[in-house]
């Protein structure tokens, strides 16, 4: 049995796929960063983040529970809180 990664680690995941799929350096894939003002990520973006996340931590998110995010950091908060259930 594979362990669960740590939220840290989890993040780090995000910010690599930021950076892989949508090009966005990891200097402003910042904790405070807002997705849509200061990343300009639109709802086919978040839907590439969430489909590589899925593919990366082997688990299926819902992405309407990520409709009410607005930084990276409750981006990655959400995704953690879903991915660390049993």
């Amino acid at each position: 049995m594979t362990s669960k990664l740590s939220r840290e680690e989890v993040a780090d995941v995000l910010r690599d796929i930021a950076e892989k799929v949508l090009k966005i350096s990891p200097e402003r894939f910042t904790a405070g960063a807002l997705l849509k003002d200061d990343l300009e990520l639109d709802s086919i973006d978040m839907f590439d983040i969430l489909a590589h996340a899925e593919d990366r931590l082997s688990q299926r998110f819902e992405g309407d529970l990520f409709r009410s995010v607005k930084t990276v950091d409750e981006f990655v908060d959400r995704l953690y809180e879903l991915y660390s259930r049993p």
